[in-house]
């Protein structure tokens, strides 16, 4: 594994990333005793104006011959900083019930776990949310569970459940195409009891791979 430190011109740590075979965004194999990250080298060679890393890997078994070696090009497009902003509506705000990710914010190749804050009776109630990429909208009183701040999803978006202030578990795959990815969420409560659905604030979020 090999780590980027992101510094701030004052040189204070401000962020890192971990590339390994599961994190970071990475692709490739790495099998234990391939030495990945024992050199280290940067170069523009794409001239977008953004250095690519280049990771040496001299024990990787290549081209048929063992221990042959082989060097990686990361493009760092691929990191860029995940985030999360609470929401609410201007017009009628719901209660601020629903709470960023335990974990941190939503980064590839983990589970994006935020939870909402229990206020009503755990055993017969269970917590959803919405995840949309559409425009965040602010649509008061619907049908009586409050304020909607995201689009109901459609194909190709999802609700997740979970148990009443239990942490959801949103997978976001390990595919860098996803870094910069906008979405809106919301989470709400159904009580099984009363049959109420009552909707929380909002979570407008971005996909990354590190968190700042």
């Amino acid at each position: 594994a090999m780590w980027i430190l992101f510094m701030d011109f004052s040189e204070n740590l401000r962020g890192e990333v971990k590339i390994s075979a599961t994190t970071g965004g990475f692709t490739g194999t790495i099998d234990p005793g391939d030495k990945f990250g024992s050199g280290v080298a940067a170069a523009d060679i794409n001239l977008d104006g953004i250095d690519e890393i280049f990771v040496g890997m001299p024990d990787e078994f290549a081209g048929g011959a063992d221990a042959s070696g082989a060097v990686w090009a990361l493009d760092i497009d691929c990191i860029d900083d995940a985030r999360e902003l609470i929401r609410n509506s201007a017009l009628a705000p719901n209660p601020f019930n629903f709470n960023g990710g335990v974990s941190g914010p939503p980064m590839i190749g983990q589970n994006w776990d935020p939870f909402v804050t229990p206020v009503l009776p755990v055993a017969t109630s269970f917590d959803f949310v919405i995840v949309d990429t559409r425009a965040p909208i602010d649509v008061p009183n619907f049908l009586g569970w409050g304020t909607l701040l995201c689009q109901i999803p459609h194909a190709g978006q999802q609700f997740v459940n979970a148990q009443h202030g239990q942490p959801f578990s949103i997978p976001i795959p390990n595919d860098c195409s996803l870094v910069g990815v906008t979405a809106c969420t919301q989470a709400g409560t159904f009580d099984t009891t009363t049959g109420q659905i009552t909707l929380w604030n909002a979570i407008d979020i971005r996909i990354g791979t590190i968190d700042l």
